[in-house]
């Protein structure tokens, strides 16, 4: 599994490079390697074969290693992937239910939540007096200021409604609670609200409203009931009812990942950004 960690982690810290890859190759690099570069980028994107994916990240690895300035970018980006791991695995360590699940389970889980958050850092070397939130990488062992992070709203919705509920009774499958608990475990990191113990009731009905707003975030309270109680019958958990999904969404307004919609009635929206003072 540290492998195929490591795979998404290289396909997360693609991800938040965006176009940028081209010009830290540079344009001679570039045009010797683009049609290798970009099957592989393509490859580690889109495969749900582990076999293919490591094979394809292993040859990106080593086609950077000739680049200094991308092997250097892509190491910082993976760096912030893995201080906000590191947060989310502190976190999940301690989250109830989380040890009933496999090493297996709770690392790819890890990993797809980290898919859906992105975040602005300064850099050791261009950090100014305004001290932000700061983060060691285990990797590096040097320090990350946060600036801000987003969830992506339309990636959760994604993993919402693909595989993971389609493999729901498969073993080894990614966990949606997990998935919620990581996301929302980060949102308290960022937001100074580490004091509030989350539970997998608040994780189930992040994960309720996640399916309820279809791409957008926002459903009412009624939607997310409903979807939330969908997705524990598809794991065989026992369903809430209106009261216990209240009290999470209240719970979850207080911490700052939800928000009640103004001038609506009983409706929700995911809070997609959080800045960091």
């Amino acid at each position: 599994m540290k492998q195929r960690t490591d795979s998404i982690n290289l396909r997360i810290a693609l991800q938040r490079l965006g176009d940028a890859l081209p010009v830290l190759i540079g344009p001679k690099g570039w045009t010797r390697s683009s049609e290798e570069v970009t099957e592989l980028v393509d490859t580690l994107m889109d495969s749900d074969r582990p076999g293919t994916e490591l094979r394809a990240a292993s040859r990106l690895v080593n086609i950077l290693a000739h680049f200094p300035a991308a092997r250097e970018r892509v190491r910082r980006e993976m760096a912030v992937v893995d201080v906000l791991r590191g947060q989310m695995e502190t976190g999940l360590r301690e989250f109830p239910t989380c040890s009933d699940f496999d090493e297996d389970v709770l690392q790819l889980s890890m990993c797809l939540a980290l898919e859906a958050i992105d975040a602005d850092v300064d850099w050791p070397d261009s950090i100014s007096d305004d001290q932000r939130v700061v983060l060691v990488s285990p990797e590096t062992g040097k320090s990350i200021k946060l600036k801000n992070v987003r969830f992506n709203l339309e990636k959760l919705a994604e993993l919402a409604g693909g595989t993971i509920m389609a493999g729901a009774a498969v073993v080894g499958m990614p966990n949606p609670i997990v998935i919620a608990a990581g996301v929302l475990l980060v949102a308290c990191g960022i937001g100074k609200t580490v004091t509030i113990r989350l539970s997998e009731q608040d994780a189930g009905v992040f994960w309720g409203l996640i399916l309820a707003g279809h791409g957008d975030g926002c459903a009412t309270a009624e939607d997310i009931l409903s979807k939330t109680n969908r997705m524990r019958r598809l794991y065989g958990l026992g369903e809430f009812d209106q009261v216990q999904v209240q009290r999470s969404l209240n719970k979850l307004a207080t911490i700052g990942s939800i928000r009640a919609v103004e001038g609506q009635e009983r409706r929700w929206h995911i809070v997609e950004e959080y800045m960091v003072a």
